[in-house]
Order: C-alpha cells, then sequence, then structure tokens
C-alpha cells in the first residue's frame, strides 16, 4: 500500500489520512473508508506526522566499521511541495537524497535477521544542508547540527515493504533494494544512482539504531546520500526547484524561496 496525509483544496488545514491508487485517494479513518477524492483536488502532506526522532546514516566509521550515526532535528521535516525560505546563516546550500524508513513499532538491540520485520514503510527524503555551517562543524568536531536543520522533505506517500517484494534481494545482512534514484534542479538532471548501492541496508541501520537507544514507532531513519558522491561545483540559489525521485516510491518537489 502507499499510505498519505493530506488536505483537500476546499477545506485547507482538515488533516485527512488515506491510501494513493492511481489518481485517486482512498480516504480512511483508520480502517473504515470515509470516500474516495481526486488527487489534483488534494494536498499531499508529509506521510507521516513529527517523528519521536530522526537518524542519519553515514559511514563507515573508522573504528568500528559499521554506520555513522547522527540526529536530526524533527521539527524540520516537511511535507513535497514546499517553498523553503534560504537560512539567513548560510550562503552555501546544497541538496541531498535519501532513502527514508519509518519504523513500524518499538525495540532494543534489534538482531540484523529480524530487523527489516521493524520497517513500516519507505519513503523518499529530500536535504538541504547548509555547506559552510557544515565545514564549521567539521572543524569543530562536533558532528551534524544546524547545518541539517534548514528542511527535511518526505514524501510523497510512505510505500509499505511488500510493495516492493519483487525488487528486494535477500542478504545476510537484510533485505537490498533496487530501486533507482534521481535528483532534477530546475529541470535539468543533477544526480542519478540507486539505493542498492548504500553501505548499509535498512536491517542493518535499524540493528544499529537500536543497539544505544530503544526505537520507537514513528522513528525516521535516513540512508544515503543517493548517489554517494555528490557534484561539489552545483550550489543551489534563490528559486532553484529540486524534484527527488525513486522507483517505486515515487517524486516529490521543493523550492527554494527566491
Amino acid at each position: 500500500m502507499k499510505l498519505c496525509r493530506f488536505e483537500l483544496l476546499d477545506s485547507p488545514g482538515q488533516i485527512r489520512t488515506g491510501i494513493v491508487r492511481g489518481p485517486k485517494l482512498y480516504e480512511t479513518d483508520g480502517a473504515t473508508p470515509v470516500g474516495v477524492h481526486e488527487a489534483s483536488a488534494a494536498r499531499l502532506l508529509a506521510p507521516i506526522g513529527r517523528p519521536p526522532s530522526v537518524r542519519w546514516f553515514f559511514g563507515p566509521g573508522f573504528e568500528t566499521g559499521g554506520p555513522i550515526v547522527s540526529y536530526g532535528n524533527p521539527s524540520s521535516v516537511i511535507g513535497p511541495n514546499m517553498i523553503v525560505p534560504w537560512p539567513g546563516f548560510s550562503g552555501n546550500l546544497d541538496v541531498e537524497m535519501y532513502l527514508a524508513i519509518v519504523i513500524g513499532g518499538q525495540g532494543s538491540n534489534i538482531p540484523v535477521e529480524l530487523a527489516d520485520e521493524a520497517v513500516l514503510g519507505f519513503m523518499v527524503a529530500c536535504s538541504l544542508v547548509a555547506r559552510d555551517a557544515e565545514r564549521e562543524e567539521r572543524t569543530a568536531q562536533t558532528g551534524p547540527g544546524r547545518s541539517r536543520d534548514v528542511a527535511i522533505a518526505v514524501g510523497p506517500a510512505l510505500t509499505t515493504p511488500e510493495e516492493l517484494d519483487d525488487l528486494a534481494e535477500n542478504t545476510p545482512a537484510g533485505r537490498r533494494y533496487n530501486l533507482g534514484a534521481a535528483m532534477r534542479i530546475n529541470g535539468v538532471e543533477a544526480r542519478r544512482g540507486s539505493a542498492c548501492e548504500l553501505p548499509w541496508t535498512p536491517a542493518q541501520a535499524i540493528a544499529t539504531a537500536s543497539e544505544s537507544a530503544p526505537l520507537a514507532t514513528g522513528d525516521l531513519l535516513l540512508l544515503g546520500p543517493i548517489p554517494r558522491a555528490a557534484d561539489p561545483a552545483r550550489r543551489l540559489e534563490p528559486g532553484d526547484e529540486i524534484a527527488c525521485a525513486i522507483d517505486h516510491l515515487g517524486a516529490l518537489a521543493l523550492k527554494v524561496a527566491p
């Protein structure tokens, strides 16, 4: 299934939940059907509300060889098609694409061989990064901070794992998904890659995260960036329009305010 949150254009502010099927949104209240709406008559919101936590997975670490985990700001999570103000503290804004994982339960010390069962669903994530602030953080050896506070756009829907069964390879490290990904800036392709190129599987990320702190329902895990190597020559400019797409998960867009 592709789960969504949305509001109708003729009744903004009333958050509804449902299932995406082609050009229609099937509104539900839990398991109870409510109605059917044309997607063109609605505005998609972030598929999840504010997550309890946001974790980034980088790496590998020099000492452990495992993922380097950093916490993000849950207040930075936004939905698709938003206009993001240019941050006043930065003059060098970049963008990264991630495979987003939403946790569907609670647990600690989850073994890799069971970790895929903790996945509620997958989304596309597009993160704006203040590179100049990031350089200061690296110099101070503090790890990521407000450089990643600008925005984390997620969407367009939450795709449940069974939708991707035909694209998953079972490995000793958990399922690895063959999902192509592409980013466009102002309609021009800027980056292309695949989720199967990521150094960690979702199961490895979940197992690592649950070693140091309990996972909670709704936690957001971000694996990436996709592709691993970003183009350092391309800086964002005010007014730039960004579109990030991952096969079978959909596409989301955001714009930097002019």
